[in-house]
């Protein structure tokens, strides 16, 4: 067979030559073995041919027939702009910027392009290729108490975190939502804090952190990207609301032993914390990403930088009447407070703390993040 995949003209597959008796059958398209003829010794097929070996001969210096040739594999990619890497994709929109792989952050010494996305837009994929993708939901609302001593409100969930390698991407403009965080109790402190909005690339989705607990056992947390934590009231506590699997963790629960505690919401790497006899349970720890450097996620104000590493989606802190408060987990989640509870940081998926007060102060969650990153060399 002739194939022009590689430019220029190549033939494969031919077949192998039959022995005889006098004069042996020559191999196909002479890449093919010949056969072999009284004691004269078959050829194999060339290599990385596919082509068949020569037949045996009359067995006198050789009992089998030569060795078929080895096979071969060959991809072609269409590169419109002969400039750029075959398969390299090429995009706009959102925030763009370049860096240098490290090793830890992308591979050593290939050079990347990302796109950043703080608010909804549009990604305009102008040469299909593959990238690796991170969505960030919006993280919960924490729950509110209204100053009462007897309920105990809880941190919200963060925003689900779903990180893609080497997706391929299609031409075209794609959608990009970034989803809000939520908000505080809607009407009431019997409600429990407000579902965050999920985000979305094209046909990637991550979840809306789910709301903490606040009064009411019956009106409980939230399930969610990651789940919202457990309130306490009376004697009697909710658990923790379920995440998503692949996206987040479950909130903390409320607790009732020797002080009244709410859970931490859960983060997008670890399980919010239970509520503590001394403290409220703390918010899960956010999940980890090299998407992008640290350096640019400072500068575009995306996830938090820790210890030289980014978090995204940290859980919300529960809260406790008075001493210790739960603290928000890596990732942007905002701390308890017996006043006013933190709100999740912008753009980073986090849960909103818990607030014990009489008002209806809880802090809301903060918005999601999508960052779409690809080899640029």
């Amino acid at each position: 067979a002739i194939s022009y995949i590689t430019g220029v003209s190549a033939t494969y597959c031919g077949g192998g030559g039959g022995s005889g008796s006098v004069t042996g059958g020559a191999g196909g398209s002479s890449i093919g073995g010949n056969g072999g003829a009284g004691s004269a010794i078959p050829t194999a097929g060339t290599a990385n041919t596919g082509s068949g070996g020569g037949g045996k001969n009359d067995g006198v210096t050789q009992t089998w027939g030569a060795n078929g040739g080895s096979g071969i594999v060959i991809v072609r990619v269409a590169v419109n702009n002969p400039t750029v890497l075959p398969g390299t994709m090429q995009a706009s929109g959102g925030t763009t910027s370049t860096f240098t792989g490290d090793g830890t952050v992308g591979l050593s010494g290939v050079s990347y392009t990302a796109h950043t996305f703080t608010g909804s837009g549009t990604l305009t994929v102008s040469q299909a290729g593959f990238c690796d993708i991170l969505v960030v939901g919006g993280g919960g609302g924490g729950g509110a108490a209204a100053g009462v001593s007897t309920i105990m409100p809880a941190g919200g969930g963060a925003g689900g975190v779903l990180s893609i390698t080497n997706a391929y991407l299609d031409a075209g403009s794609l959608t990009v939502t970034v989803g809000a965080g939520g908000s505080i109790p809607a009407s009431t402190y019997n409600d429990p804090g407000g579902q965050g909005n999920s985000s979305r690339l094209h046909n990637y989705y991550a979840i809306g952190g789910g709301g903490g607990g606040s009064r009411q056992l019956y009106n409980g947390p939230r399930p969610g990207g990651s789940g919202g934590g457990g309130n306490a009231e009376g004697s009697s506590i909710n658990n923790g609301a379920a995440g998503t699997a692949g996206q987040g963790y479950a909130g903390g629960n409320g607790n009732v032993t020797t002080a009244l505690t709410g859970g931490g919401g859960g983060g997008g790497g670890a399980a919010g914390q239970n509520g503590q006899t001394t403290a409220g349970g703390n918010g899960g720890v956010g999940a980890t990403s090299t998407i992008i450097t640290t350096t640019i996620a400072t500068s575009q104000a995306v996830g938090q930088v820790s210890s030289s590493t980014l978090y995204f989606a940290g859980g919300g802190g529960g809260a406790k009447a008075s001493g210790t408060q739960g603290s928000g987990g890596l990732g942007g989640g905002g701390a308890a407070s017996a006043t006013t509870g933190t709100s999740g940081t912008t753009n980073t998926g986090g849960g909103g703390g818990a607030g014990y007060s009489s008002a209806l102060t809880a802090g809301a969650g903060g918005s999601g993040v999508v960052i779409i990153r690809y080899r640029s060399s």
